[in-house]
């Protein structure tokens, strides 16, 4: 059985829709279909054939066949990171730091009333360089194609690897099973970015405080190329170190 962190984390911006908005009040995080995904390679590096009509000129054009993306399309997906220090994603995905993070916890706790965390089934994303084969499986049966749907899903260019996926899949052809419903206790805390501007941190800070969600602040520790947390007085301009009012527990 595969070992996962303590801790996932999901990083947002303030979209003008309110999504992240609908996350926080109605606990739910929408899993998307792969063809929904920013990466056009999407379950396509662990390839496999059904035997369908026309696969092997798809095939020998590079391309996979387009029954096996639809089979992938009977799929949802939530998308998680393992590392919330990373400054390309805050920058890309937290809307330059404008943003904010949610920490998740992927074990169960007391106060949480069913009985298996959401997040203790998320599998690690497997990166593979573009050199390296993997040989076209063929696929029998329904319950074998199935298997090979969800490992396609789990592979990724080493292109992505600064993300340090882990991923919650779900088959689901239907349009209604299409979020990933959590409790409140699942949420360790919410961590701000350090450019999130004052309109934006008084929203989630009342959300967050109605709702006994922990809130972290970010530190930039430019000068050491760190980034940093606190969770109530920030590092003083005193000549002391700031790594004594920084968070030891993330």
């Amino acid at each position: 059985m595969e070992i996962i962190p303590g801790y996932l984390y999901k990083y947002k911006s303030f979209d003008a829709n309110n999504y992240w908005k609908d996350i926080l009040l109605k606990k739910r995080l929408y899993m998307a279909r792969p063809s929904e995904f920013n990466d056009p390679f999407e379950g396509q590096l662990f390839p496999f054939e059904t035997g369908s009509c026309g696969n092997t000129i798809n095939l020998n054009a590079g391309r996979a066949n387009k029954d096996v993306k639809q089979f992938l399309n009977d799929y949802r997906v939530v998308c998680l990171s393992s590392n919330i220090r990373n400054k390309a994603m805050w920058a890309y995905y937290a809307d330059n730091y404008q943003g904010f993070a949610i920490r998740f916890r992927t074990f169960k706790i007391e106060s949480c009333e069913d009985e298996k965390n959401r997040f203790s089934s998320a599998k690690r994303v497997i990166y593979k360089s573009d050199n390296e084969v993997i040989p076209c499986q063929r696929i029998k049966g329904r319950y074998e194609a199935r298997i090979a749907q969800r490992k396609s899903l789990l592979y990724k260019s080493t292109d992505w690897k600064q993300e340090e996926e882990f991923r919650i899949i779900r088959y689901s052809k239907s349009s209604k099973n299409k979020y990933l419903y959590f409790d409140y206790p699942d949420i360790e805390c919410v961590i701000l970015g350090a450019r999130i501007d004052e309109q934006n941190e008084h929203a989630i800070a009342t959300i967050c405080q109605a709702h006994d969600i922990k809130i972290r602040h970010m530190w930039l520790a430019t000068i050491d190329s760190r980034i940093e947390f606190y969770t109530d007085k920030p590092p003083r301009f005193d000549g002391s170190s700031y790594r004594k009012y920084i968070d030891p527990d993330i």
